[in-house]
């Protein structure tokens, strides 16, 4: 418990210290009694503060409970602080906000109404004002209540979502899964344009009309298997539990967006310019569940709480043995979508929306909407903010669709 000064006692304070200063240089002793009197109002208040207001304790009634929830979800509580002295004010944690309020003479009623931006273990403390006899003085009292929240990503709604379609994929995910044959690369479509060569490219399709009439060498592009591909590059740079989480869900639900409908799909790595192609939808499901994995969003002892422990193992095992091979040939898909934080290789991302919308590719962006709230001080925070906002200003000013990512509502995670 602290003890601090209030309006009126900084007021008191602020009048105590002219009439000591004034008193000695004049020597002057009306003034010094002045300041005397003065002074012990003072000691006295912060006498009684410490000896009765600072000894009498307050505590919660019904203290306890534990509640699981995910992290877009609200919470609204009911406590009652019971306290022997008044309170006057009450400070609740930022994820806590004060719905109602009712003081009363041995303590207060409070409604509060929980949110939470990320995810974690959260126990509800909530800190009481009560002030002195003369109210010079508050002294602050934190009071555990006992609730507990343990909050879980929205990640893990994702990961739980690819594992029922995997069960579904796989007639009932068992060990026959395991067995299933490695993945072959997708075989070359039909002929849909031309680029000029980077580092990496095959030499061997080399389009000599093209590099006759630019000058330049251009490789030729093809679409796999001929049909509308779809492109899935991610950043796994984030900074911190909220951005993590947002890029870890965008693109799960997107992976599982694409697989139900049944859509063609690469996958690239935007920090590593690495890039993959699958022949089948369940290796697409669990690359993306090995990737997020990875980023440590999502643990395995948090799946065994909404899943039986055989399905978690058989999980395990195919994530351990799942290998695809890494696509070697440029292809350009018709459709992009990037999922980043929009705060590593900027000048990267802008330049490859720009040659997306000159080949007429359909380009979207999925981007964490407050990356900021990751950041480690005041300072950090406003350069990311500024730094972000214009970076998805220019987005948007080339026309590109930048879908800015924040929790998402999903109703009934939990059954």
């Amino acid at each position: 418990m602290s003890i601090r000064l209030t309006e009126r006692g900084l007021l008191l304070f602020c009048i105590l210290l002219p009439l000591v200063a004034i008193s000695i240089a004049v020597g002057d002793v009306v003034m010094l009694i002045m300041a005397i009197a003065t002074g012990g109002v003072m000691v006295f208040d912060l006498t009684f503060t410490l000896f009765y207001v600072r000894r009498d304790r307050c505590s919660c009634a019904g203290r306890g409970g534990r509640y699981r929830q995910w992290v877009w979800e609200e919470k609204e509580l009911e406590l009652f602080l019971f306290c022997k002295k008044p309170v006057t004010n009450l400070h609740l944690p930022k994820w806590a906000s004060l719905q109602e309020i009712q003081y009363a003479d041995n303590g207060v009623l409070v409604r509060i109404k929980t949110a939470f931006d990320f995810y974690g273990s959260y126990r509800l403390a909530a800190v009481v004002e009560k002030p002195s006899f003369l109210r010079l003085y508050t002294a602050l009292e934190s009071i555990d209540t006992g609730v507990e929240f343990i909050v879980f990503p929205e990640a893990l709604y994702w990961v739980l979502r690819i594992v029922r379609v995997l069960e579904a994929l796989s007639r009932g995910f068992g060990e026959h899964a395991l067995h299933q044959p490695p993945p072959t690369p997708t075989s070359l479509g039909e002929y849909i344009g031309s680029r000029e060569y980077a580092a990496g490219m095959p030499i061997k399709r080399v389009d000599w009309r093209a590099t006759a009439k630019h000058g330049k060498l251009y490789i030729k592009l093809f679409s796999p298997g001929g049909e509308a591909g779809y492109l899935l590059a991610f950043d796994r740079r984030c900074i911190g539990r909220y951005t993590c989480d947002r890029i870890a869900s965008a693109l799960l639900s997107t992976t599982v967006a694409l697989v139900e409908n049944g859509l063609k799909t690469s996958l690239c790595y935007v920090d590593e310019e690495r890039c993959f192609v699958f022949s089948k939808s369940e290796e697409l499901l669990l690359h993306a569940l090995n990737t997020v994995f990875q980023l440590r969003v999502v643990d395995y002892d948090q799946l065994y709480e909404f899943v039986e422990p055989s399905t978690v193992d058989v999980l395990q095992k195919l994530l351990k043995f799942h290998n695809v091979k890494e696509r070697r040939d440029i292809v350009t898909e018709d459709f992009v979508y990037t999922i980043s934080t929009l705060l590593h290789d900027v000048q990267r991302i802008l330049d490859m929306s720009r040659k997306a919308l000159l080949r007429g590719l359909q380009y979207t962006i999925l981007t964490p909407a407050r990356p900021w709230i990751d950041a480690r001080g005041t300072s950090e925070a406003n350069a990311i903010r500024k730094s972000h906002e214009n970076v998805v200003r220019a987005l948007k000013a080339v026309g590109i669709n930048v879908v800015e990512l924040d929790i998402r509502r999903v109703g009934g995670a939990l059954k």
